[in-house]
């Protein structure tokens, strides 16, 4: 299979998702062992269990987030967890993508894919708690793509492809910065 998703962490942890490119429908999940400042291509790739998975966000000390096909989100506390021990987000709406800043804080969109999704980012988030506390929803509208930064801020691009700068995810959107006015953003990094 091939490489269709993959997650750098703020630590360095490599998480990825294998199957056949650009068919998201039975991705395996894998985290690459033994990175080091001086092995920074790691021993192996450690498979975890499930499957069908379409996104990862790779945070710190081996663990990460996942998105599944379904739109279900679940966090992982570390690679070598039993699917027991793994936090399922439910609710009557679905998560269309996940993004972890530098510093481990996670941004999220809820909404089905490619429709007007609600902004969201997870609070409480530190390197000893790494699950977080609670959802903050951000007043944006129709935002698609995140490009988190550490301390709360981040890039947004929205639908009709402006790119916005969140100087902190509790700045009113009165306040946030048109970076690109007239440009049409699709994705950011």
């Amino acid at each position: 299979g091939k490489i269709s998703n993959f997650s750098v962490g703020p630590d360095g942890s490599v998480w990825a998702l294998g199957g056949t490119f650009g068919e998201q429908t039975d991705n395996r999940i894998y985290f690459r062992e033994g990175i080091t400042k001086e092995n920074p291509m790691g021993t192996g790739w450690y498979q975890l269990p499930g499957g069908s998975t379409y996104q990862v966000a790779a945070t710190m000390n081996g663990a990460a987030w996942l998105l599944d096909n379904s739109g279900s989100l679940w966090f992982v506390p570390h690679y070598k967890a039993a699917t027991s021990e793994w936090t399922n987000f439910h609710g009557d709406d679905r998560w269309a993508s996940i993004h972890v800043a530098s510093d481990g804080g996670l941004w999220a969109l809820r909404g089905e894919r490619g429709e007007d999704n609600r902004l969201y980012f997870r609070e409480g988030v530190t390197p000893t708690n790494l699950l977080g506390t609670n959802w903050y929803h951000l007043p944006a509208g129709s935002t698609n793509h995140i490009a988190p930064i550490a301390g709360g801020a981040a890039f947004l691009a929205d639908k009709s492809g402006g790119m916005w700068f969140v100087p902190n995810y509790k700045t009113p959107t009165s306040e946030w910065k048109i970076r690109a006015q007239g440009e049409k953003f699709k994705h950011i990094h």
